[in-house]
């Protein structure tokens, strides 16, 4: 493992209020290249926040062994755990936790101050802080109270605060749900470009799917307390494992079906749609499948055309016969709901493409972009 990479093992923390309590993780594995930019993903009281809280040496794990480059953190079998003010991490939450009696300067260079492991000199002191501040973008505002900053600026001091130890370890928790949604996405980019220049690995939580696809090198979909999935941004949203992570990360079709063959060029399943339309798909993910075995088909709306019934399409794509129930129109793109024998489907074809309801169509999409599930 790299300098400061993360390794998780076994990771399991359950409260013993309820059997399976929110909030609780039943099983998290991961191993992190230094640098990775890394996001634990899933709805309210799933698990990510106690995954990071354990990382962090906030919550003290049952089971596990937890690692960052060559040390070991916490090891459950050897009843190993290092605490939390010693793991040298940096860590931003919800609420900034930014002290309104002091000044930006205070507020930032208050880890340097109140360190235990080492002295730093006032010089270094006020020349860590200076160069935090500059990488945040908020040269000039050391002398400010910190009460007289916007949402953005006190987000700003935080992670100054965060990163003047140069930490090994950066932990996020939903830093940017207070902000409105303009603020929220410059601020995705402003963390991403951070994160990219002073290349610390990065743990990140939230359940919002945009901040997760466009910030992260490797996400981790948890699902009751189980990562039920872990992978690039691409393999999580075009080959989910499961009809949760499909649903969860973003918007799709479940076809439903059973499985009736091989399809011709041999990597893909001709499934048979409960409508009696065949279709033909990719594989799950992950093992095997057999004909006639039950299978959801997963197909994003923005991979579906629509075209007038009866207009001749591309070869070798798959097509379902329908009518138009709905329309709705979003500036960017058209939103068109779809019945047919069986079968529903949404598509979000372009803004210029115009179709009415009732009219009879023919929903296109092809093989690659559909993938069976088999739970």
């Amino acid at each position: 493992m790299q300098a400061n990479g993360l390794r998780v093992e076994n990771l399991r923390k359950i409260y013993a209020s309820t059997e399976q309590a929110a909030g609780g993780i039943h099983a998290a594995d991961f191993d992190l290249p230094e640098g990775t930019f890394f996001t634990l993903l899933g709805p309210s009281g799933c698990g990510k926040t106690t995954t990071l809280r354990c990382i962090a040496g906030l919550e003290q794990p049952d089971t596990g062994r937890i690692e960052v480059g060559e040390e070991v953190l916490f090891d459950a079998a050897r009843g190993l755990s290092v605490p939390l003010n010693l793991r040298g991490f940096g860590m931003v939450f919800q609420s900034y936790a930014i002290w309104p009696h002091m000044s930006v300067f205070e507020n930032v260079s208050f880890p340097l101050r109140v360190a235990r492991d080492r002295a730093y000199a006032r010089d270094e002191v006020r020349a860590l802080t200076q160069k935090a501040l500059a990488t945040v973008g908020l040269d000039g505002f050391a002398d400010r109270s910190a009460t007289r900053l916007s949402g953005g600026q006190q987000q700003r001091v935080a992670l100054a605060r965060a990163i003047v130890r140069e930490p090994k370890l950066l932990l996020l928790d939903e830093p940017l749900s207070n902000l409105d949604a303009a603020l929220r996405d410059s601020m995705r980019r402003e963390l991403k470009r951070l994160q990219r220049q002073i290349g610390v690995t990065t743990v990140y939580v939230t359940h919002d799917q945009a901040e997760a696809f466009e910030m992260s090198d490797r996400i981790a979909v948890i699902n009751k307390g189980q990562v039920v999935q872990l992978g690039d941004p691409e393999t999580i949203y075009f080959r989910p494992k499961n009809t949760f992570v499909a649903a969860f990360v973003g918007n799709t079709n479940l076809l439903q079906g059973t499985v009736a063959g091989t399809g011709a060029s041999g990597d893909t399943l001709v499934v048979r749609l409960d409508g009696g339309q065949s279709v033909e798909c990719r594989p799950p993910h992950e093992g095997q499948i057999a004909n006639g075995d039950t299978v959801s088909i997963s197909v994003r709306p923005e991979a579906v055309e629509l075209a007038p019934a009866g207009t001749a399409g591309p070869d070798g794509l798959n097509g379902i016969e329908g009518e138009i129930s709905a329309a709705t129109f979003a500036g960017n793109m058209r939103r068109y709901e779809m019945r047919g024998r069986a079968v529903s489907l949404v598509a979000t074809p372009p803004p210029r493409q115009r179709l009415e309801p009732g009219q009879r169509v023919t929903a296109r999409f092809a093989p690659q972009d559909a993938v069976a599930l088999t739970d």
